[in-house]
C-alpha cells in the first residue's frame, strides 16, 4: 500500500503525516453521502492512529476504498480534516491531493 495525501477541506493546507504528523477527522465519501470516519494522528497511508497506538482502519476491502479514492467523481473518496479546522458539517465531497504526499509546505 502506497502512501495517501490530501488537503484539509477547510484550510486548504496539507495533512501532514510527517515529521509532525497531524490529528486528523476523516471522512470515507460514496455519492456525497458519509459511509465511515476516522480520528486520530494521521498516518499517511490514509487511516489514523489512536492515542494508544492502534491503527484505525476502513471497514470493508481496501481496494474498494482505493478505487473511491480514484475515481473521477467528487462525491467518492476521502475528506480530510485537520481536527482543529472541522466545523462539525460533515462533507459532500473528497479532498484534493497533496502534491507533496503529506511531507510539508
Amino acid at each position: 500500500m502506497g502512501c495517501f495525501s490530501f488537503m484539509c477541506k477547510s484550510c486548504s493546507k496539507p495533512i501532514l503525516s510527517t515529521p509532525t504528523p497531524d490529528k486528523v477527522i476523516l471522512f470515507l465519501l460514496r455519492k456525497g453521502k458519509v459511509t465511515q470516519k476516522l480520528e486520530g494522528i494521521y498516518d499517511g497511508y490514509g487511516r489514523t492512529i489512536k492515542t494508544d497506538g492502534k491503527v484505525t482502519d476502513w471497514r470493508g476491502k481496501w481496494r474498494n476504498i482505493v478505487k473511491l479514492i480514484y475515481n473521477n467523481d467528487d462525491s467518492d473518496g476521502i475528506a480530510a480534516f485537520h481536527e482543529r479546522c472541522y466545523d462539525g458539517i460533515e462533507p459532500i465531497s473528497k479532498s484534493k491531493d497533496d502534491p507533496n504526499q503529506g511531507w510539508g509546505e
